[in-house]
């Protein structure tokens, strides 16, 4: 499966992240979690990206993963990565 994104869902992704969605593929998923959201099911992968753990929420349509948002886990995301 390989990833996707919309150029304008990246380019807004920057602005709010720092990080552009192409890093995503740098990732080594070491835990996903479902969340469905608006609709559609939605999943959040967790893996670490430059020595820090982040974020990944992509849905699969169409056979790709299509990227959402990658963005740095927030502390509640750290703590039940820690903790599980």
């Amino acid at each position: 499966m390989t990833d996707r994104f919309h150029p304008e869902k990246d380019a807004k992704n920057i602005a709010r992240h720092g990080i552009s969605l192409s890093r995503a593929s740098e990732i080594f998923v070491e835990r996903v979690r479902y969340s469905p959201r608006h609709g559609e099911d939605r999943w959040i992968a967790f893996g670490s990206l430059d020595g820090v753990l982040h974020a990944v929420v992509y849905t699969e349509r169409d056979g790709h993963r299509w990227l959402i948002s990658l963005r740095p886990a927030s502390r509640r995301e750290r703590r039940e990565h820690r903790d599980a």
